[in-house]
């Protein structure tokens, strides 16, 4: 497996649910700060609209053996065990694994930022070629103060399904999905997160925008 990106939303009953979730991710996302040098981004997020009491996972690994590792930790199990537990979960999680194009860029300022404005956006591109698609968008993101700008193709429903993620200081600078494929681009669901735990870039991590 070659570095992989990965999304997840873990619905929820409530927001007290989420925070005692949060409370179960923490060491993991510590720990995969701290001890594991093959993980690059490792984030527990929440959605900004409060009627949205979900857990988001942002994960990307360099390789299988990084996963491996990452996932035979204790304090994953627990994670796991948390989620199989009845009445923790609502509903089915929905977990994206993807794989990197050759458009991304993160900021090393990234993890400084306070309160970053986080946004993962799901297309359907079918039969469209992505870094065709998404060059422009990643160029002018960029130019309007992107701490973040990553492209990414689903490996489970193919190329069709791409993700993009996206990061700003402040939410005047994020210009919404028609800004990266126009008004007529099909965008089958959008995210707009806050950081709760965790780290979105690992120092010696190159980007390639």
């Amino acid at each position: 497996m070659s570095r992989q990106f990965v999304f997840a939303r873990l619905p929820l009953h409530t927001a007290a649910k989420r925070d005692e979730l949060l409370k179960v991710v923490a060491p993991v996302t510590a720990f995969a700060n701290s001890g594991e040098p093959g993980v690059s981004k490792y984030a527990a997020l929440a959605a900004r609209d409060p009627k949205d009491v979900a857990l988001y996972m942002i994960e990307e690994y360099d390789d299988q053996a990084a996963f491996d590792s990452h996932v035979a930790t204790e304090n994953v199990k627990k994670f796991v065990a948390w989620l199989g537990t009845e009445g923790h979960v609502n509903g089915t999680p929905v977990v994206r694994f993807t794989a990197h194009t050759d458009l991304e860029y993160v900021s090393p300022t990234l993890n400084s930022t306070a309160d970053a404005f986080v946004v993962v956006n799901t297309y359907r591109l079918p039969k469209k070629d992505v870094l065709e698609q998404f060059s422009g968008a990643s160029t002018a993101a960029k130019g309007r103060g992107a701490l973040w700008f990553g492209v990414y193709t689903d490996k489970e429903k193919g190329s069709d399904v791409v993700l993009t993620a996206e990061a700003y200081e402040s939410a005047d600078k994020y210009a919404g999905p028609a800004a990266v494929l126009g008004a007529g681009a099909h965008v089958e669901s959008t995210a707009v997160l806050e950081l709760k735990h965790g780290f979105l870039y690992k120092r010696g991590v190159k980007s390639s925008l």
